[in-house]
């Protein structure tokens, strides 16, 4: 309706939409006919943003709830159907089809990512674990970066504003003779909006492809990255209260992450049907520093994760009908080195782990009129760890002791220092999991559709959920009993197109058993029985030729239940009942373009309060405007507000601990294309 008085007061034709396509079933597909809500986004809408991290622009765009704990988008999770704790392990990312998600649970490094080089992006709402497998609880998030274009095309970014921010991007490429080559590199600078949240990332891509309509293509990627990132730490809400700059840690904290993700992919059709492969390859070179707080010392420990992945998959079409099959085979490797001292030369502890993971999945679509479809598959997968952590005698570390008489000889060192046999642990663990789905889709018309289904998702716990290898101790140092978390998610949907608007309205029901969550007062994350989670979602868009805007609403409801649970009838901690974004844009003249956006996010639990007695995360709301000014050809200067309002908020809180989000922003900037 909304959209509707909008084209009749506008005094606009409204048209009809032309047939659009998505890849939510990794081939392209009519977007009506998939049971899914997908919000797609292309390169013209993302080179209007003016996000300057992928979650500032996924929270823009696609009303995506971001949890940060350094205050300015370097590092957090993106959240996604009332998922609160670890929401990211339940929302896979693919990177150019690589996922992007570590093996363990610390986190995206997002300021690694160049929003300047991204073409689509695509968000695929709801259990995803049929056809991409472990991780797709929630969702699914595909970022897929420039490839070169037929002609010479450049861009070119400079951006500057608060706590001393500045960014740089650039980006060239073209294609001749059947061959594109596309180059380009970045960097990116900042204070931080808190004390000790400093962050600093370079970077440099390469993209080529080769072929075309008449034979296979290839193409190519290599991205490479180096991040050096502070954090600031939690606050008790007083603290916040005071002075929502100042950092939690008297000493510096901080990682340096080293990135490398390579990919090579290849398409084509034969009279049969169509095909593609992709192999990947990415890894991730984390040190973290520690520094001396107390009476304990400063610390170093260094984490490398590699990941190779092999996914081949067919489409074989049946007239009307289709079947997709495929395989997805990766293996992780991760190794940690711990150090007493922050020279390294003191090791600790050492692990030494890897995974490997693979999975077959059948999905097909069958037209049962021409108006009514049905589709459906089944994913059958497997995931085997061998897990190995040497964990020294403390004690026997240190040649020399410090005293409050001096330093004195240690008279238990030893070299090599004995094997601490209760810390340390070495063996396999064997986990499966299965998934399937089934949907029915009817076009009411050729600009609407309604559809209902049903999905089966899983998730392995990740490395560090089983096993204590990060200097972080648990109660149970190698939990073997820990399983995977499963699940069955229940939507129905209805959705419309226009070539101006377009709305649609998700009310889904998940039942999870085991979710896994981290117990503080046992120290140990174990499945905690049964979870549901019910809720709507709304969003509604309209574009015209000098104004438009994107609004969506999300309410859930998310608890523990049955008669088992410790904490049935209480709310799951970090998921906030209501959550709601809205952005709009109009052209004041033809070279003027000014845009604002909302975001609100009710109250919520804090992480670790699974008896809901604590402090809640109070509600935020929060309001951000920018300006762009094509002042010659190609070349706009750009002004960025963030929280124009300066609303002091918290992103997130465990367990009295207090993030607090960051405050008033500008930026302005100059970007080009040539």
């Amino acid at each position: 309706m909304m959209m509707w008085l909008a084209g009749v007061l506008s005094g606009e034709e409204v048209l009809e939409l032309e047939p659009y396509t998505v890849e939510a079933w990794h081939f392209d597909t009519l977007g009506l006919e998939v049971p899914a809500d997908v919000v797609r986004l292309e390169q013209s809408e993302l080179e209007t943003s003016l996000g300057a991290s992928v979650p500032e622009l996924l929270g823009q765009l696609a009303g995506i709830r971001f949890s940060g704990f350094t205050g300015n988008g370097t590092e957090g999770q993106l959240a996604m159907r009332g998922f609160g704790d670890n929401s990211g392990l339940r929302v896979l990312v693919l990177v150019d089809g690589l996922s992007y998600n570590p093996g363990d649970m610390s986190g995206i490094n997002w300021m690694g990512l160049d929003v300047g080089e991204l073409q689509s992006v695509e968000v695929i709402r709801g259990g995803q674990s049929v056809l991409y497998g472990n991780h797709a609880v929630s969702g699914v998030i595909k970022l897929k970066t420039r490839e070169p274009g037929d002609k010479l095309e450049g861009r070119s970014l400079l951006e500057a504003g608060s706590n001393s921010a500045f960014r740089g991007s650039w980006g060239l490429g073209q294609t001749m003779h059947g061959v594109g080559i596309r180059g380009g590199i970045y960097y990116s600078d900042t204070d931080g909006f808190r004390d000790n949240s400093a962050a600093e990332s370079r970077g440099a891509q390469l993209a080529w492809k080769h072929g075309g309509e008449e034979s296979a293509s290839w193409t190519g990627r290599i991205h490479l990255d180096r991040s050096e990132i502070q954090y600031p730490g939690p606050l008790t809400y007083q603290q916040a209260k005071e002075n929502p700059r100042q950092s939690g840690f008297l000493e510096e904290q901080s990682s340096q992450i080293d990135s490398l993700l390579a990919t090579i992919g290849t398409t084509g059709s034969e009279e049969w049907g169509q095909w593609e492969a992709q192999a990947g390859f990415l890894s991730r070179d984390r040190t973290w520093r520690e520094g001396a707080s107390g009476i304990s010392s400063a610390t170093e420990s260094r984490n490398l994760q590699r990941r190779a992945t092999f996914s081949p998959r067919l489409l074989i079409p049946l007239g009307q009908n289709s079947l997709i099959f495929g395989t997805d085979l990766s293996r992780d490797w991760l190794e940690t080195e711990n150090y007493l001292s922050a020279n390294g030369n003191i090791k600790r502890a050492e692990a030494d782990l890897e995974r490997t993971a693979a999975g077959g999945y059948a999905f097909g679509q069958l037209m049962l009129t021409d108006a009514w479809k049905i589709s459906g598959g089944i994913r059958i997968e497997s995931a085997d760890t061998d897990y190995q952590y040497i964990r020294f005698k403390e004690e026997q570390l240190r040649p020399e002791l410090i005293t409050n008489r001096g330093t004195i000889p240690n008279p238990l060192y030893k070299n090599p220092p004995e094997i601490d046999p209760f810390l340390s642990f070495d063996g396999p663990v064997k986990k499966s999991g299965w998934a399937a789905e089934i949907s029915l889709v009817k076009m009411l018309s050729k600009t609407l559709s309604v559809w209902g289904g049903w999905d089966r998702v899983y998730r392995y716990p990740s490395l560090d959920e089983t096993a204590s290898y990060q200097d972080y101790p648990l109660a149970i140092p190698f939990n073997t009993d820990l399983d995977p978390e499963t699940g069955n998610n229940f939507e129905l949907g209805i959705k419309r197109s226009g070539s101006q608007w377009s709305g649609g309205l998700t009310v889904f029901y998940m039942l999870m058993n085991d979710e896994i969550f981290f117990d503080e007062s046992v120290r140990l994350n174990r499945n905690m029985g049964k979870t549901e989670r019910l809720g709507i979602e709304l969003d509604t868009s309209w574009q015209a030729e000098r104004y438009g805007y994107y609004a969506r609403i999300a309410w859930v409801e998310a608890g523990f239940r049955g008669i088992r649970s410790l904490h049935a009838g209480d709310r799951i901690p970090l998921v906030p009942e209501l959550n709601a974004s809205f952005s709009a844009w109009l052209l004041i003249a033809v070279d003027w373009r000014v845009s604002v956006d909302l975001q609100y996010q009710s109250d919520q639990i804090q992480g670790n309060d699974f008896l809901n007695t604590e402090r809640t995360i109070p509600e935020y709301f929060l309001g951000g405007v920018s300006l762009q000014w094509n002042f010659i050809d190609d070349f706009k200067l750009t002004v960025r507000i963030n929280n124009l309002f300066d609303r002091e908020y918290f992103s997130t809180a465990y367990s009295g601990g207090f993030y607090p989000g960051s405050g008033r922003e500008f930026r302005v900037g100059l970007k080009g294309i040539f």
